[in-house]
């Protein structure tokens, strides 16, 4: 379907959406779903049959990613640095800071647990 009235800067083609610098994961993954899209609608052009399981499965791995990244961003806004700080009237203390390490599956465990 053609547009008979495009917006300013469609001689581009093209939407332009802000997204924040500091929000620059997530701007990616709208980014990848955006071109697997893409991809995925100028691959069916031919009007043969098509294995849609598959496109589905890949939008939705997408659509995964942009959502694990927005939730991302607002838990990190959340996260607070402080040598305490009060919860529901409870006082907590830090006890340190460190980078988690991944948890190694059982399956690449070494010897006796």
């Amino acid at each position: 379907m053609r547009i008979a009235r495009p917006g300013r800067g469609a001689a581009r083609r093209y939407i332009a959406v802000q997204v924040p610098v500091e929000h620059k994961d997530l701007a990616e993954s709208i980014q990848d779903l955006v071109d697997a899209t893409v991809k995925a609608a100028s691959g069916n052009a031919g009007g043969g049959a098509v294995d849609y399981a598959a496109t589905e499965a890949l939008i939705a791995e997408q659509t995964a990613a942009i959502e694990r990244a927005a939730h991302k961003e607002v838990l990190r806004s959340l996260d607070v640095d402080a040598s305490r700080i009060r919860v529901r009237g409870e006082q907590f203390a830090k006890i340190g800071r460190a980078q988690a390490m991944p948890l190694a599956s059982p399956s690449s465990r070494r010897g006796p647990l």
